[in-house]
């Protein structure tokens, strides 16, 4: 079609009816409303959003006026944000060095773990400040351990005028493992005459962190991640005034830093409605709006992240890095692919920086700012989370702010059973973990388990106290555990009886296959068994610890009873299912001992699978 032609092109306009009688006959017996599904928010969310879903009224249309949900800067003109990969390794001189390799190949700011220092005694800003020109590239460094250590070397290193973040959240700094500061506490004393030293030094530093990772980490929800890191800010704030700091002071001193998770439009609406909530508490303090700017740092979350096929992580970051941007942030971390395993290779760490550069320059979201401002389902969402998420914020209040939920256990459980949620979906396949539960390859080399959690591993402080710890967890991890399983058995083997033609199992065939890959257990299919010879043939000449039948319901009633006739003749003593959902009086009635099904929880079933294999080994 010619230009002139498309020009001339035109649609009729669309209609909410028309559209609701072609989704009816799409989906036959089902109703629309079966297309909605309820977020672990508790949100409901629509399988279309129009006009009636939001009051154009009240949507923003500018960054820094009303609402701020598309921005706290109205000058801003950009969606601009800063490279922050966090480097990784024990050396200081190795991260000396690799900082000014990273500095020439894109990265903007001096970021580093420095709790994974092993010589932090070595760290020096006066040999970084010498190479390192920190007004162009600032420090970004969020410390928990080695905060004061920390500190104290940029203390040494003289005064300057330069912007960033040096700092630690003293609340959630020890939660993973067990530990809180007490009120009041020399440990508190000493944190806050280093930020006043900060302070004095470096006014334009940013030392206090808002640090939502570990409790996102530990399963929290979009609105619990919310509600928790206003809740923090108001701690930080009355803590502050009773040290004679000014609620402006303090608010220009915070940094908050999230994780992204894997679900797209949620997490944009997730940091829209932070800018609208952090408007909302400055607005209690009677802070003006331009005073109010509140820092967003964000890394891609490794909570969906596996072992596992570690190529879709690749894809997971670069799903949960568009997020952030879209999203509105100021500096971004993206987790490399393969850092579930430990140290990431450079190749990771290169691909990590680049998907930054891939975004501003050739995806060009630099040039929008808020590119999901007037969508109606990220507005809608967007607007359903500032409300729950303030109502979590007052049930933290009611209960005596953050500190005492932390402190009585109360929040540890709330996210505990948000995280058991999360699994349970991942082990239903309610949550498709791509690699993991489904889709898993079977021909890969399996990593070696992951060591159990061991809490409290350093002795417990002077002033500190021992409260109920975050458990930091992957959603696939119980299935890494099961592949690690499978692979210390060598390689068990799963026979599959398909009775009929091809037409008839292959459905079920190929799902059976595809959830006991999953557990690392291989198939063979005995191809079509149209009678009991062609069974007994199959069984005599592939014999296995575990069979698993598969056929359509209307045909299982032509052979099954033969077959498991057959199989006691043998006096077999493997373990046989039929795929498909079955009631126990059916499968008493077969003969047969469990059954393979969607909906199932998939961990538990290849769990009593694996069993069977290392029982029989365990045996011989």
């Amino acid at each position: 079609m010619s230009i002139e032609k498309a020009r001339k092109v035109s649609f009729m306009p669309s209609r909410l009816n028309h559209w609701e009688s072609v989704v009816k006959k799409t989906l036959r017996e089902k109703s629309i409303d079966s297309l909605s599904k309820e977020t672990y928010e508790g949100i409901k969310l629509s399988p279309l959003y129009t006009k009636k879903h939001l009051e154009l009224n009240k949507v923003d249309q500018f960054p820094g006026i009303g609402s701020n949900i598309r921005g706290i800067d109205h000058d801003k003109n950009e969606n601009t944000w800063k490279i922050a990969q966090v480097l990784e390794n024990n050396n200081w001189d190795f991260i000396k060095n690799a900082l000014l390799t990273e500095i020439k190949s894109g990265q903007e700011t001096i970021s580093f773990d420095v709790d994974k220092l092993s010589d932090v005694d070595k760290l020096s800003f006066k040999e970084l400040r010498e190479m390192i020109d920190f007004n162009r590239y600032p420090p970004f460094l969020i410390c928990k351990e080695n905060f004061q250590a920390t500190a104290k070397k940029l203390l040494q290193s003289g005064s300057g005028d330069f912007s960033g973040v040096i700092g630690t959240d003293l609340l959630s700094a020890g939660l993973n493992n067990g530990f809180l500061f007490k009120r009041p506490s020399k440990k508190l004393d000493k944190w806050m005459e280093t930020v006043n030293k900060l302070d004095r030094q470096f006014n334009h530093l940013r030392t206090i962190v808002i640090d939502v990772t570990p409790y996102h980490l530990s399963g929290a929800n979009a609105v619990q991640e919310l509600g928790i890191a206003i809740s923090e800010a108001v701690f930080y704030i009355e803590t502050m005034q009773e040290y004679g700091w000014e609620p402006v002071k303090t608010m220009q001193k915070i940094v908050f830093q999230f994780s992204i998770g894997g679900r797209f439009f949620l997490e944009i609406a997730k940091l829209r409605a932070f800018k609208n909530l952090w408007k909302t508490i400055a607005d209690a303090y009677d802070v003006p709006n331009e005073q109010n700017c509140a820092l967003i740092s964000v890394q891609t979350s490794s909570l969906t992240h596996s072992k596992l096929d570690p190529y879709v992580n690749m894809l997971r970051s670069g799903n949960q890095a568009f997020a952030a941007v879209v999203g509105g942030i100021d500096f971004l971390h993206v987790t490399p692919f393969d850092g579930v395993k430990g140290q990431s290779s450079s190749f990771s760490n290169r691909v990590s920086r680049n998907t930054h550069l891939l975004l501003r320059e050739e995806a060009h979201l630099s040039r929008v700012v808020d590119p999901g401002g007037g969508s109606y389902y990220i507005e809608s969402v967007t607007r359903e989370l500032i409300e729950k998420a303030w109502s979590f914020f007052q049930k933290i209040d009611r209960k005596e702010g953050v500190y005492e939920v932390l402190r009585s256990g109360w929040l540890q459980q709330e996210l505990k059973n948000t995280m058991r949620q999360r699994k349970s979906d991942a082990e239903t396949r309610v949550n498709k973990l791509i690699g993991v539960n489904i889709y898993a390859k079977l021909d890969e080399q399996v990593f070696n388990q992951d060591k159990p959690i061991t809490m409290f591993q350093r002795q417990i402080e002077e002033d500190t106290l021992e409260v109920t710890p975050l458990i930091a967890e992957r959603i696939g991890g119980g299935f890494e555990n099961l592949r690690h399983r499978s692979a210390e058995l060598g390689t068990p083997i799963a026979g599959l009886i398909c009775l009929g033609l091809l037409k008839d199992y292959k459905p079920r065939a190929d799902f059976v296959s595809s959830v006991l890959s999953a557990g690392g257990i291989h198939t063979e299919w005995s191809g079509n068994c149209e009678s009991i010879d062609d069974v007994k043939n199959f069984i005599m000449n592939n014999p296995r610890e575990y069979y698993c039948i598969c056929v359509t319901d209307e045909k299982y009633n032509e052979l099954i009873i033969q077959l498991m006739k057959l199989l006691e003749e043998k006096n077999c003593t493997s373990v046989v299912d039929i795929a498909g959902k079955y009631d126990q009086k059916q499968l008493t009635e077969f003969g047969v001992q469990g059954t393979i099904y969607s909906g199932q929880n998939l961990k538990e079933k290849l769990d009593s699978l694996i069993a069977i294999w290392e029982v029989s080994e365990n045996e011989d």
